[in-house]
Order: structure tokens, then C-alpha cells, then sequence
């Protein structure tokens, strides 16, 4: 689990995370798979070790990191979105619904969080 979350407006970061998220996953890393989601929480070490899930485990995610924080969760609902349209063609990603289609977070903090699968 790593921490590289940027802080801002949502508008204003998403160029950014765009950017941060297409790195990750270019087409000459060894990243396999990726997703992106929303945790919250007192810090994202433990928002993301929460939501990771029996899916995540089955699709050998094994890399976690959080890449945008933010007090408002409808600020990282509307990240989220945007980068999980923005990706949904990417041949690596394994997001099953658009973003923003999650449950509740409790906060106090929201994180939005790309989960990658690495080979090598």
C-alpha cells in the first residue's frame, strides 16, 4: 500500500491523475491488470487495506496505491468517474461498473486509489 495522493479540486487534478494513472499502466510496464476505487479513512494505508476484497485477491491485484485525498466525497466520486471512463478502454482495466457506483464511504477522509496487478 502506498501513499502518492495528491490534494486539490477535483477539476483541477484530474490532468494530473490522468497522467499518474496512464504511467502506471502504459503499454510497456509490467502492470497487467488495473482498477480504480474510493476508500476512506483515517489515512489510506488502512481506507485501502479495508476495501481490498475478494475480487481484488481473485484478479491478483497486488499492488495498492493511493493517488488523489480529499475531505469530500463527492470531490473523489467525481475523480473516481471520470478516471474510470476516462480508462474503461484501457485493455488493463477491470473496473466492472463506471465509477461513482459504490456504497457510502464513512469517511473522514477519501481516497481514490489505483489497484494494479504486476508480472515479473
Amino acid at each position: 500500500f502506498y501513499d502518492e495522493s495528491i490534494t486539490g479540486g477535483s477539476r483541477q487534478c484530474l490532468e494530473t491523475l490522468r497522467r499518474s494513472v496512464a504511467q502506471y499502466c502504459r503499454s510497456d510496464s509490467n502492470v497487467k491488470a488495473m482498477y480504480i476505487g474510493i476508500a476512506s479513512g483515517p489515512d489510506p494505508h488502512s481506507a485501502m487495506r479495508r476495501r481490498y476484497d475478494d475480487y481484488k485477491a481473485s484478479e491478483g491485484l497486488n499492488e495498492m496505491i493511493a493517488i488523489y485525498s480529499s475531505s469530500s466525497q463527492d470531490n473523489t466520486r467525481s475523480v473516481e468517474d471520470d478516471l474510470v471512463d476516462f480508462f474503461q478502454s484501457h485493455g488493463r482495466s477491470i473496473n466492472r461498473t463506471g465509477g461513482g457506483g459504490g456504497r457510502d464511504s464513512s469517511g473522514p477522509n477519501y481516497y481514490v486509489y489505483l489497484a494494479i496487478r504486476r508480472w515479473g
